[in-house]
């Protein structure tokens, strides 16, 4: 019943309960950065590329016609 020094957490359990608790808190550290990566990346801005900028500012009325054909055969 008892084991190593008359006493079950001496020996072989102590190692156990140790090795089984630093298991849990490491768990629990990688469950968390997990969830923290994934709610940083649910907010991130899409990036933008040029053309899509582009057509932004015509749609806004910032540039003409000709400007934009101009500037989206450059980017083309």
């Amino acid at each position: 019943m008892c084991s190593w020094f008359g006493g079950p957490w001496f020996g072989g359990g102590m190692f156990m309960m140790i090795v089984f608790w630093a298991f849990v808190i490491a768990s629990g550290v990688a469950l968390f950065r997990v969830f923290t990566r994934r709610s940083q990346n649910d907010h991130e801005m899409p990036v933008n590329t040029a053309l899509e900028i582009l057509k932004q500012r015509y749609a806004k009325g910032e540039i003409s016609q000709e400007e934009f054909e101009r500037m989206k055969q450059d980017l083309l």
